[in-house]
C-alpha cells in the first residue's frame, strides 16, 4: 500500500472509505440494478429492504459528492480514492485474482468543470499507474479496455504481461495502438 500512498500524492487525491453494503434504491436509481445481473450479490436484512455487497463504488460517491450541493462547483476539480473490499458474483471465479468474488480494489473518482479538466486528470492517473508498476518492476502494458457495467467510453488497463492468464492483447509495432481484444469484438 505504501507504493500507492506515495504515487497518490502528486494527484492530491482525498482518501476515503465508503460502505461495504450499498442499498438497493441506490443502484435502482442509477439503473445499474438491473445492469449488473447476477453478478451483483443482493441480500436483504431483517425487514426485507434489499441491499447489494459493492461491486464498485460510483453509486456511493456520486450521492456522497452531490450532497453536498452547489459549494461543490466551487471546488473542482474534487478528486478521492479508497482501498476497499470489493464483491462480484463472476461468472469465471479463476486464479482467486480478479475473477473472484472478493477482492481488493484501488478506486479513484474524480469530478471536474469540463472535459479539459477531467482529460488532464486522467492523464495524471495514468501516469501514477505506470510510477507504481515501474517502481514494483513488473512487466506491463497500458491497453485499451472494455468499460463493462461501469460505463464510460475512453478507459484503460493495466495488463502485467505473463504465461498464464485469460486476456488477449493486441498491439502495434510501432506502439501507437494497444488493446485488450475483449474491446475489439465485432469490429475488423
Amino acid at each position: 500500500v505504501t507504493v500507492l500512498e506515495r504515487q497518490r500524492e502528486p494527484l492530491a487525491a482525498d482518501k476515503l472509505r465508503l460502505p461495504l453494503l450499498s442499498p438497493a434504491e441506490r443502484w435502482q436509481r442509477s439503473g445499474r440494478w438491473d445492469v449488473y445481473g447476477d453478478e451483483l450479490i443482493r441480500l436483504e436484512d431483517r425487514k426485507g429492504q434489499a441491499f447489494c455487497l459493492g461491486p464498485t463504488f460510483e453509486e456511493e460517491i456520486t450521492d456522497l459528492v452531490a450532497a453536498y450541493g452547489p459549494r461543490v462547483a466551487r471546488e473542482l476539480p474534487i478528486k478521492l480514492y479508497q482501498i476497499s473490499t470489493k464483491y462480484r458474483d463472476e461468472v469465471r471465479p479463476r486464479f482467486g485474482l480478479l475473477r473472484g468474488r472478493e477482492f481488493i480494489m484501488k478506486d479513484l473518482y474524480s469530478f471536474h468543470r469540463d472535459l479539459d479538466c477531467a482529460q488532464e486528470t486522467y492523464e495524471q492517473v495514468c501516469a501514477a499507474y505506470r510510477r507504481i508498476f515501474d517502481a514494483l518492476g513488473l512487466d506491463y502494458v497500458q491497453v485499451l479496455a472494455d468499460s463493462g457495467a461501469m460505463g464510460g467510453n475512453y478507459t484503460h488497463e493495466f495488463q502485467v504481461l505473463a504465461e498464464v492468464g485469460e486476456d488477449d492483447l493486441v498491439y502495434c509495432d510501432r506502439g501507437d495502438f494497444r488493446a485488450n481484444v475483449e474491446t475489439l469484438v465485432g469490429s475488423d
